[in-house]
């Protein structure tokens, strides 16, 4: 017997032949169409299935569907009533048995699950389709009507590969190939496993407890099969645990009955059991397990006898063990399939060999057994003598109910109570080899076989045959002693293997594509020049969401991962292929990327099994190909834009951790994602300029996925640059492994495709934004809540995404820096405007109507020797609100307006002279060539006002459009300013010689046994730090009780961060705070926050061009003459090198890339 099934009133197997056999209650003509076979019990064929091939058989109340060899779904019934039949039309007279119609060609049929008047097929591919009964969304279609063909199955299934699917009375349960399970239809008494607030309530009504589609039970761990009962639901978890929910009236659950909670709404482990379990089948009203030891036990309701204890009982609430009966001759029995229904039990089971000597013959019989534990081996006992002297007999064995195989044994209460072997007609047994070579033939009857088509596709043999998981339990095993051929010898242990059978299951083999096993393809396809068969199955998986969630996975991981890397080999090699392939490469992404965003789909939230496969058509080179048509690369990402602008927060939450967790290669981010969506908001930008409109909403679907990808790859970092630094990675190492900020960048907007103008306006005009004109407006929502705000939500309607998403500026970090620096002086000037204009008197009016511009400014006159005074004055005079007017500037003694080159003049003489060491406020590295604060300014009120006239200062040529005045800076300023964190990187800018103290004390390694004593002996450093303080030498502890606590090893880490901390902080705390404030008094406009830390630096103290003539005029020589051709030759090329060139060369000569405040001229560069 191949497999076995135990009905409603009736039970079916499958023999070795592959026929199908059945027994039980023919009431409605199930069996046979003749009125004297009505009340039948002996087993009885189906004669119009003489020619097919049968490998699985289930059933509801009057239907029946079984599975052919070559995956066609048959089915019949007593009525068809509510489409249970699939025949395409319901009605109550007896349907023959004919093909399922509408089921999908390309992929086989590899298991059947039929509830009380529906049914659900699994296909190869791991869809699932549904038809029949749905008043309490049984289907799980998303509607509770019913259907008279298949339907595929909707809401979180969409998209999801699926292994195994099981069906209970009137609900379902699918347990995905990543181990998740999912439930549908009816929730009463909590049988779904949902919890509490899905419902659940045994006293509701049938709309409230229905759930039309798809959802997956978070609570349950890693899962390896499902069964559904009557009205509850059993799981099995790794290491054998059993969960169960759902109805307990009976102890079905395998715990006690409670009046007060009959029920459980969520899946609870059985703890009742004291063993594992290996199988679990439900009934209408109690469940049966295999155990470990391959031992039946059960619980529930035991009033048939269906629990097989040799006895009756109205219910069982703990474990009890069934008494499955000996094979006659008294040996063991390994069971290795189970079937339970409404009230009784059927289990498939072959005896265990008597003697060594039969072992052999016992193993090669095609049984299925296979050897797992031989003790004591010895080799020779194991050929049989005669290999015609034993043939292990497959038995069926049942108990309880009705429906059940040959003889009825029944005591006082009419059920059976202990179990019955029972061996099936000759016609039934395992076939000989000549009949197993029997040609199919076309059924006889009503019934016609109908001849598959040839396949259009030439596709991969794992996507067109399936391919079995490594990680699918396959077996039940029995554990007994082999008796010894004669009293010499000693007995063995042996342990067999039979492999598992699940009613219903016609295979387990299931289509999917490897990534090695794509990469093959290809790098065959290009050596022999035939790429049809790899164009084919990589067409054939990007069409299907199912094939994509379920392809290109790393073989033999229980949780499914992507193969990124391999993925990307093996599509970067196929960017060689023809023309015509990319083409249909692109057009099978479109169409599945399409699929994803069927209405279907979004019934419900989508999990990590729905969205992993979005991330596979993001790696095709083709959207990277500009030689390709524009339309089809931009038809592509359009649909992937739209799937993650349709996400909710969560989802996209789930989508960022797949991209971290599957693509955790930064050089894949850098290579393909970000090329790729970067192409495409490049010529969206260069679209919506020639149409001179920002209305697509297209363009902010590509800014969201983008966003997505920027927030991956720094999460990427944070999460990887710690372990870097561990094995001493360098900073630089870790810029340049990670993409920098400019590769997000949109490059269309420095091409002067979107004026500076109309992007400022978009942003004051959209609601919510309004005040960036003021003083105290500083609020720009942050990246997080642009991506994962609660009203981050595409409106399903009209596609688009909120008015606060779809503005360009929103999206600062995307936007290029000269291009922020563009809008921010269109804010400025219009903020200057509209000062001038509240403040125009008649005079002024009168003069602009004469064309005179006689507009208010703010007019500073300083001498050129006095400078530093003069503008310290004037700022200490000043209303501040006079500092928001056009600056204008004007040196005592000199003639000439100001229009823009004296201010800009004034800004870089006094910058070289109030930051300069002579003030005692700033200090400047001599490695470095930066100024930062000193730690010896006075705390009185003269230096004070000089820290806030600093920032003021450069607060003035910010506001005031003046860009690159050179002051020297570090980042670590800006960061402060942006209230960034600072950390040990930031110090290289300061303290140079520091920052390498500390980078030895990270990368030291111990040579003793005893780190902590070797580090603190050679170091000798505690939590604190001395300086001198105008000759006298003070010490500050870096943590409470620092003085007297020894940095060693373990604690090395901690003492550099607080030392960072103290140097670039807690030092200078006083004199940041005054300067900040004079720089926020002026620079106070939210278009400020626009710009990253990074950025603001660069607009500020931009790097003055590394003049090479500068350097010459101010180079030595030592033994050399400036107009000798070896020199001559040396300037020449030094002329020729680029920025990046000048800058690697100046940091080789002085330690530095960065110009001394003066000019390269500064250095004084000695030639010898």
């Amino acid at each position: 017997v191949g497999q076995v099934f135990a009905g409603y009133d009736y039970s079916c197997v499958i023999t070795g032949t592959e026929r199908l056999w059945a027994a039980g209650s023919n009431s409605g003509f199930l069996f046979r169409d003749d009125e004297e076979s009505s009340q039948e019990c002996a087993p009885v064929g189906f004669e119009e299935l003489e020619a097919s091939r049968l490998v699985a058989v289930s059933g509801g109340r009057d239907h029946l569907v079984s599975v052919t060899d070559s995956g066609t779904a048959i089915s019949w019934g007593r009525s068809n009533e509510f489409g249970q039949v699939g025949h395409g039309q319901a009605g109550l007279q007896r349907s023959h048995p004919a093909p399922v119609r509408g089921m999908p060609p390309l992929y086989k049929v590899v298991a059947v699950a039929c509830g009380e008047y529906s049914t659900v097929a699994l296909l190869a591919s791991g869809e699932l389709f549904a038809w029949g009964a749905n008043d309490l969304g049984q289907l799980g279609i998303g509607d509770t009507e019913p259907r008279k063909v298949p339907t595929r199955v909707a809401g979180a299934a969409h998209g999801v590969p699926f292994r195994a699917v099981a069906a209970g009375h009137q609900h379902c349960l699918g347990l995905s190939r990543g181990g998740r399970v999912y439930a549908w239809g009816s929730n009463r008494h909590g049988r779904l496993g949902l919890g509490s607030a899905a419902g659940g309530d045994a006293g509701g009504s049938s709309a409230s407890n229905c759930v039309p589609s798809p959802v997956l039970v978070a609570d349950v761990p890693y899962a390896k099969h499902i069964s559904g009962g009557g009205s509850h639901s059993a799981v099995l978890v790794q290491k054998g645990r059993l969960l169960s929910c759902g109805d307990n009236r009976c102890g079905q659950l395998g715990r006690p009955c409670n009046e007060a909670l009959p029920f459980l709404s969520s899946f609870t482990e059985v703890t009742a059991l004291s063993s594992r379990v290996r199988l679990v089948e439900c009934g209408a009203r109690h469940t049966i397990c295999l155990t470990f030891e391959g031992i039946v036990v059960g619980f529930g309701a035991n009033s048939e006898g269906q629990l097989g204890t040799g006895r009756t009982s109205e219910f069982e609430e703990s474990p009890v063990q069934a008494e499955v009966e000996r094979c006659a001759e008294g040996r063991r029995l390994l069971i290795y399939a189970l079937a339970v229904t409404m009230d009784h039990s059927c289990a498939l089971a072959i005896p265990a060999p008597a003697q060594r000597d039969q072992l052999d013959r016992y193993l090669s019989e095609g049984t299925g057994i296979t050897l797992a534990t031989i003790r004591h081996k010895a080799p020779e006992r194991f050929q049989s003598r005669d290999r015609r002297d034993f043939i292990p007999p497959e038995r069926t064995v049942s108990f309880g109910g009705l429906g059940r195989l040959g003889k009825v044994v029944c005591d006082e209460d009419g059920g059976l109570a202990r179990t019955v072997s029972t061996p099936l007609p000759s016609s039934c047994r395992r076939p000989s080899p000549k009949r197993c070579q029997i040609e199919q033939v076309p059924l006889a009857g009503t019934f016609t076989a109908i001849a598959e088509e040839p396949a259009k596709e030439v596709l991969h043999p794992s996507l067109s045959q399936g391919c079995l998981s490594p990680l699918t339990r396959k077996h039940s095993c029995v554990k007994f002693h082999l008796a010894a051929d004669s009293e010499k010898e000693s007995d063995e242990e042996v342990v067999l293997l039979k492999p598992l059978v699940h009613p219903g299951v016609a295979s387990k083999a299931f289509a999917s594509l490897s990534a090695g096993d794509l990469l093959e393809q290809v790098r065959a396809a290009r050596r022999s020049g035939e790429w049809r068969a790899a164009s084919c199955t990589l067409c054939a998986v990007l069409r299907s969401p199912v094939l994509l969630n379920a392809s290109f996975h790393f073989p033999g991981l229980r949780e499914p991962r992507v193969d990124a890397e391999t993925l990307h080999e093996a599509l970067e090699l196929m960017a060689e292929a023809p023309f015509s392939v990319h083409l249909s490469v692109l057009e099978a992404a479109e169409e599945g990327l399409r699929e994803f965003n069927v209405p279907s789909a979004r019934l419900s939230a989508m999990t990590q099994e729905q969205l992993r496969g979005l991330l596979v058509p993001l790696l095709l080179p083709q959207l990277r190909d500009t030689h390709l048509p524009q339309q089809r690369r931009q038809a592509v990402l359009s649909q992937a834009a739209l799937l993650v602008a349709s996400l909710s927060p969560k989802e996209r939450r789930l989508l960022l951790d797949l991209l971290v967790t599957e693509i955790p290669q930064a050089s894949i981010l850098s290579s393909a994602l970000v090329p790729a969506v970067r192409h495409f908001l490049n010529e969206r930008i260069h679209s919506l300029a020639a149409r001179q409109s920002m209305d697509d909403p297209g363009l902010w679907h590509g800014m969201l996925l983008m966003q997505l990808l920027f927030l991956a790859n720094e999460k990427l970092r944070d999460e990887q640059s710690l372990e870097l630094e561990l094995y001493g990675a360098s900073h630089a190492t870790l810029q340049h492994r990670f993409l920098r900020l400019s590769e997000f960048q949109i490059s269309a907007l420095d091409e002067a495709t979107i004026p500076p103008q109309v992007a400022f306006q978009q942003l004051v005009q959209t609601p919510g934004c309004f005040g960036l004109l003021g003083s105290t407006a500083r609020w720009l929502p942050s990246l997080d809540e642009i991506v994962f705000g609660e009203a981050s939500v595409l409106d399903p309607k009209t596609m688009w995404l909120p008015p606060g998403l779809c503005i360009l500026l929103m999206h600062r970090n995307l936007v290029p820096v000269a291009f922020k620096q563009k809008v921010l002086q269109v804010s400025n000037s219009l903020k200057q405007r509209s000062l001038q204009d509240r403040n125009l008197g008649p005079l002024q009016i009168l003069a602009m109507m004469a064309g005179q511009d006689a507009r208010l400014c703010v007019l500073l006159q300083v001498r050129r020797e006095c400078i530093v005074e003069d503008t310290v004055d004037f700022l200490h005079k000043v209303e501040p609100v006079q500092l928001h007017l056009p600056l204008k500037v004007q040196f005592v003694g000199e003639d000439g307006l100001d229009e823009g080159g004296v201010r800009r003049e004034f800004f870089q003489v006094l910058v070289r002279q109030l930051f300069d060491q002579s003030y005692a406020m700033f200090t400047r590295d001599p490695n470095a060539h930066t100024t930062w604060f000193s730690t010896l300014a006075l705390d009185n009120g003269d230096t004070n006002f000089l820290f806030k006239a600093c920032g003021t200062v450069i607060g003035l040529a910010i506001y005031n459009n003046e860009d690159g005045i050179q002051i020297q800076f570090p980042l670590a300023l800006f960061k402060k300013l942006k209230g960034e964190a600072l950390n040990l990187s930031d110090l290289q800018d300061i303290h140079p010689e520091v920052w390498m103290s500390m980078q030895q004390l990270l990368s030291w390694t111990p040579a003793t046994g005893d780190p902590n004593r070797e580090f603190e002996d050679i170091f000798c450093l505690t939590f604190a730090i001395t300086y001198d303080f105008f000759g006298e030498m003070r010490t500050e502890a870096l943590k409470e009780g620092g003085e007297d606590l020894l940095v060693n090893f373990d604690n090395r880490r901690e003492y550099v961060d607080l030392r960072c901390k103290w140097i670039l902080e807690k030092s200078v705390e006083r004199q940041f705070k005054i300067l900040a404030e004079g720089f926020n008094q002026v620079v106070d406009s939210a278009l400020w926050s626009l710009l990253t830390a990074q950025e603001a630096y660069l607009m500020v103290c931009s790097e003055p061009d590394l003049d090479i003539a500068d350097l010459r005029r101010g180079a030595r020589y030592d033994g050399y003459r400036d107009d000798e051709p070896y020199i001559q030759g040396f300037w020449e090329i030094l002329e020729g090198f680029d920025v990046v060139q000048r800058k690697k060369f100046l940091a080789f000569t002085t330690g530095c890339d960065r110009a001394p405040l003066g000019g390269l001229h500064e250095l004084k560069m000695s030639l010898h």
